[in-house]
């Protein structure tokens, strides 16, 4: 679901057959949560969540169309070359490890405890100080100063 916002340009899916089933969150990836967004691509032709609404007219076209109008005009690098270096500098002023993931930074020892996913990583999410490091950084740009 995180895909637009690493550093993974392609995968391929051959080599995992186990895989019946691809999620991604467009809402994530473009920042527009309250569209409810996304895309799937299933092996399971009647039971994927389209097939089963399509007959009941439930689909959400006005944010698909938003969705494939955001995808023709932001390549998948594009959050990564725009954030990369913002999230590397929040991981070297916390000393944490930046994750390829661009939303977290990895941290070990106690002090991240409180943060461990699955008793094997200490998972960080760095979207807040992203933004509030973005901003601060393009402080000469208000509504109405050009």
């Amino acid at each position: 679901a995180l895909w637009g916002l690493s550093k993974t340009s392609s995968i391929c899916l051959r080599q995992y057959p186990c895989i019946q089933m691809i999620s991604f969150s467009l809402s994530k990836f473009f920042n527009v949560g309250r569209l409810r967004i996304g895309m799937m691509y299933s092996q399971y032709k009647k039971k994927a969540s389209g097939a089963i609404l399509a007959p009941y007219h439930y689909i959400n076209s006005w944010s698909a169309y938003i969705g494939l109008q955001l995808m023709n005009h932001f390549p998948i690098s594009y959050m990564d070359k725009k954030y990369r270096a913002i999230q590397q500098n929040i991981c070297a002023d916390l000393n944490i490890f930046p994750s390829d993931t661009l939303l977290f930074g990895m941290g070990e020892g106690e002090e991240w405890k409180s943060f461990c996913r699955d008793k094997t990583f200490n998972r960080i999410c760095l979207s807040l100080a992203i933004q509030e490091e973005y901003h601060r950084n393009s402080k000469n740009f208000s509504m109405g100063k050009g």
